[in-house]
């Protein structure tokens, strides 16, 4: 352990005062085999291979990390949560994405960002009714921070969940809706005529 811990203190060392980035990632990594629970070791490599998109590798520690944050903390697990469920997008574990994001958007209720990613996790999924049920939490939460066109582009969204379900009532309601937040669009009142003839 106290290897580990002096491996992760000059790989440190080497990546924020010398420049060294390749010799720095080495000695973290060293620091990580001589101690796989090390802390200091595994933050920074979250980082330098999340900015990597070294998925498989960044996986095992973003675990590590989240099993080890307090459980009182619950801004920095919601963010363990999301990174985990974004990595886990990445390697095409979809259940494991949804577990992860599910549970972080249950701590940070208010993250638009997170919401967004949770919706487009469903869509993927083809699963329509949550994809519903997300995008339009998403509209909620966005209401007074996203652009008419944002707006417009959830109503979009929605009405393509409600054709998928078919239900003719809403998606009209949801076109309908993006027509008049951005009523200069073609392609929303494409959509309205194609509706009604």
């Amino acid at each position: 352990i106290e290897k580990g811990r002096l491996l992760a203190q000059a790989g440190l060392l080497l990546l924020d005062h010398l420049d060294d980035t390749q010799g720095g990632q080495a000695l973290l990594e060293r620091a990580l085999s001589a101690d796989p629970e090390q802390m200091l070791a595994a933050e920074r490599m979250v980082d330098l291979r999340e900015a990597g998109q070294e998925w498989a590798g960044l996986e095992p520690l973003l675990d590590m990390l989240l099993r080890r944050t307090p459980s009182e903390d619950r801004a920095a697990r919601a963010r363990m949560h999301e990174r985990l469920g974004r990595c886990s997008q990445q390697l095409g574990k979809r259940d494991k994405a949804l577990s992860h994001l599910q549970a972080a958007s249950e701590l940070s209720p208010d993250s638009l960002p997170l919401m967004q990613a949770l919706a487009d996790l469903h869509f993927q999924r083809e699963d329509w009714a949550a994809w519903a049920e997300a995008y339009e939490r998403v509209g909620r939460l966005g209401k007074d921070k996203l652009s008419p066109a944002e707006q417009a582009s959830i109503c979009t969204r929605l009405a393509e969940c409600a054709e998928h379900r078919a239900d003719g009532e809403a998606t009209l309601r949801f076109r309908e809706e993006a027509a008049s937040l951005e009523p200069h669009e073609r392609a929303h009142l494409d959509a309205l005529v194609a509706l009604r003839t």
